[in-house]
């Protein structure tokens, strides 16, 4: 298991987890060009991501969510409530779900 946090603070946040199988991204407040330019110092690539879970609403945790999703077709996991106070509902692969709901995403457990 590979975690690495691509940022933290009111700029952005984000963080890589990877299992190995699954690739996982949580928030992403960043734009697209500086995910990939983060993800490269990792060498990883944005286009192996499988998923992108989103903590909450802030625009530090979803300002790059939209445009990385739709962009690279990857799914977007989110709360009911943090996608009806964002504008997570653009997202091509959007999936809600109810806080506290336990669900797998590949074989990452959340």
């Amino acid at each position: 298991m590979r975690f690495a946090s691509l940022g933290s603070g009111s700029r952005g946040n984000s963080t890589l987890v990877d299992s190995g199988k699954t690739s996982l991204m949580i928030d992403c407040g960043f734009s697209k060009r500086e995910v990939e330019r983060r993800l490269s110092n990792l060498d990883f690539l944005a286009e192996r991501l499988d998923a992108i879970l989103v903590t909450h609403e802030h625009s530090d945790h979803v300002s790059g969510v939209v445009s990385l999703a739709n962009e690279l077709d990857i799914a977007v996991y989110a709360t009911h409530g943090t996608v009806s106070a964002s504008s997570l509902n653009s997202v091509n692969r959007l999936l809600k779900f109810n806080a506290g709901e336990q669900f797998l995403i590949g074989d990452i457990h959340i």
